[in-house]
């Protein structure tokens, strides 16, 4: 098999992977055990799209902390990645299904049995892409059946905050905060605020009453290539 970028950018990987007690097995088919629901997470290089995937099967209550382990150890060796978690999902294929490229697939292994996968994300050439390179696939390549199984995302639940503003304190000032304590936010009175999608800029809008109840009126679509 060709070595593409994305292996020599990884080339430790299996190393860093083995501290954690577990095995990174060769590029193949879509695991058997991850047609079962999976827990994810996706890194990027900042505002650049993800180019590596981690999918770990979710069930005996300790996917979270191997994906945190995963990320960790695949950030050691390529430090521009930043990770984000991601949905619950059906199964893997769902997940490579949601990518606009084609993906290399990576079983990860606890004592030959598959816990999990690392997935990386390839252009068109069918190389492993570099952070931030590729260009997304148009509708007419993405196959039916992809569309098909995009459609079950529809139903996946998203987290959706409204950001008023932020700040940065040191321990010692968060030490001292104590109720009546005022903390200024880095957004001028009467700003527009942030509606994030799974901490993704998405829109902006103000702050309504309806019913009693807090609510955002989007005043502004982001485009994502400016946010």
């Amino acid at each position: 098999m060709t070595t593409t970028a994305l292996d020599r950018d990884l080339s430790a990987l299996p190393e860093a992977i083995a501290t954690l007690g577990l095995q990174l097995g060769p590029v193949g088919p879509a695991p058997a055990e991850l047609s079962a629901p999976i827990l994810t997470a996706s890194g990027s290089t900042g505002a650049g799209e993800a180019t590596v995937f981690i999918a770990v099967v979710d069930g005996d209550g300790q996917a979270d902390a191997i994906i945190q382990a995963l990320a960790g150890a695949v950030a050691r060796v390529h430090p521009d990645l930043e990770f984000r978690p991601g949905d619950p999902l059906p199964n893997l294929d769902v997940l490579s299904a949601s990518v606009d490229r084609p993906v290399q697939i990576r079983p990860v292994l606890n004592a030959g049995a598959c816990v999990g996968a690392i997935v990386h994300a390839e252009d068109r050439r069918g190389e492993a892409a570099t952070p931030g390179a590729g260009a997304p696939m148009s509708a007419a390549a993405v196959p039916a059946a992809a569309v098909g199984e995009l459609d079950m995302l529809r139903n996946v639940t998203m987290t959706v905050t409204a950001e008023l503003g932020r700040t940065e304190l040191k321990v010692s000032e968060i030490l001292a905060l104590q109720i009546g304590s005022v903390i200024e936010l880095d957004r001028a009175a009467g700003a527009p605020i942030d509606f994030r999608v799974n901490d993704t800029l998405l829109a902006r809008g103000e702050v309504v009453v309806v019913d009693d109840e807090y609510a955002v009126r989007l005043t502004e679509i982001v485009d994502p290539k400016r946010a």
